[in-house]
C-alpha cells in the first residue's frame, strides 16, 4: 500500500480550521514539511498563556490564509490587523503599535524582509521592539538568503499548523513586549 504524501490529510489542521471553512469542504494538506525554524511541538501551556492579548500585524497577500491566520489569532486573544501589501503593512504599523509582525516572503509590491527593513529604517527604536516572523511557501537557497539576511526572530515554511505558529509566538515574544 502507498499512501501519497502529497494528499495525505494532517488530523490536527482540519481540526484548528473546521470552524471557518465552508460546510462540506474538503480541505487536504501536504504530508511533506520543510524543515521550520521553531520546533515542531506545542508551546509549553505557561507560555501559551503568558503571551495572550498581544498586538500582531499578519501580512499576506493571500486574503484567505491572512484571514484564517486573524481568526485563529483572535481566538486566543490576541488584536489582529491584516494587510495585503508592503504599502497596506506600513500603513497599519503606522497607525498602530505592534509586538508582532508575521509577515509572508513574497508581497505584490516586495517582500517581507523589505517590509521589516523599511520598519527598522523608519522607527529603530519601535521596530527593535517587534518581533517579527518569516512565513513563506519557498524554500530555495536564494528565498532562504533573503529571508535570513533579515532580522527575523523566526522563520517558518508553509504550511504551517496553528501550534507551530504557537510555538513561533512563545519563542520570540518576550515579557517586556507582553506589557506593552
Amino acid at each position: 500500500m502507498t499512501i501519497d504524501p502529497v494528499l495525505q490529510p494532517q488530523p490536527d489542521i482540519p481540526a484548528a480550521v473546521a470552524g471557518h471553512l465552508p460546510a462540506g469542504l474538503t480541505v487536504a494538506i501536504p504530508a511533506t514539511v520543510a524543515p521550520l525554524a521553531v520546533p515542531r511541538t506545542s508551546a509549553p501551556a505557561a507560555a501559551t498563556e503568558a503571551r495572550t492579548g498581544l498586538r500582531i500585524l499578519v501580512v499576506d497577500d493571500d486574503t484567505f490564509a491572512a484571514r484564517l491566520m486573524r481568526r485563529l489569532l483572535e481566538q486566543d486573544g490576541h488584536t489582529v490587523r491584516t494587510a495585503g501589501t508592503v504599502r497596506e503593512a506600513l500603513a497599519a504599523a503606522d497607525g498602530d503599535a505592534i509586538n508582532v509582525l508575521i509577515t509572508d516572503h513574497l508581497l505584490p509590491d516586495g517582500t517581507g524582509c523589505e517590509l521589516l527593513r523599511q520598519l527598522h529604517a523608519r522607527s529603530p527604536a519601535a521596530a527593535a521592539a517587534i518581533a517579527a516572523i518569516s512565513v513563506t511557501g519557498f524554500s530555495d537557497p536564494e528565498h532562504a538568503r533573503d529571508i535570513a539576511s533579515a532580522p527575523f526572530a523566526a522563520r517558518l515554511v508553509k504550511p504551517i499548523s496553528l501550534a507551530q505558529l504557537n510555538a513561533a509566538l512563545a519563542l520570540v515574544v518576550t515579557p517586556c513586549q507582553m506589557r506593552q
